[in-house]
């Protein structure tokens, strides 16, 4: 367990200042979540102009997968993962500024999408459960054994995302 003069030295600054800013060890833990997870969340750019829709599906697939596998976004997740149950203003954090707000890009991104005709959503909320199912369908094995730290190789992430590109197609492509 940290202390906050630990935390002041650290930082270089007084205690006094430490608590000028922050109320407890909790914020400040609350501020490095919120400022560590911004970057990783924004790690992957949605595209603005689109040539081929699947190769930009493709693409921002694989950006995705390398967002949430790099060494920062997963000892982040594990922090917040452990963290939660004591803390879980942290876990709100880290959901909403970063899982919660990828897949709010993704659903932006669908919805321009389909106001250039490249897919098609019968209701307004389609956007949003395809943009979950999307994301979910690549949050799969390889992101969960690089949780656990398996390092074992994972040959079939290229043929997952073509799946779930071909699939998103299928379903929302203008034919």
């Amino acid at each position: 367990m940290t202390s906050m003069d630990a935390i002041a030295s650290r930082a270089a600054v007084s205690k006094s200042t430490l608590y000028a800013h922050f109320s407890s060890k909790r914020a400040i833990f609350g501020a490095v979540v919120s400022l560590g997870v911004s970057p990783l969340a924004a790690g992957f750019p949605i595209p603005e102009r689109i040539d081929d829709l699947r190769l930009c599906l493709n693409n921002l697939a694989h950006s995705y997968c390398a967002m949430i596998c790099v060494p920062d976004s997963l000892a982040m997740y594990r922090v917040v993962l452990a963290e939660s149950p004591k803390q879980p203003e942290i876990g709100t954090i880290f959901y909403t500024a970063g899982i919660a707000d990828a897949r709010g890009r993704i659903t932006d991104f669908f919805r321009s999408l389909s106001d250039r005709d490249l897919l098609y959503f019968k209701s307004r909320d389609e956007p949003e459960t395809a943009s979950e199912l999307f994301l979910s369908m690549l949050d799969g094995a390889q992101h969960q054994a690089a949780l656990f730290g398996v390092t074992a190789p994972h040959p079939t992430l290229a043929r997952k995302i073509e799946m779930a590109v071909d699939l998103l197609i299928c379903r929302f492509g203008r034919n």
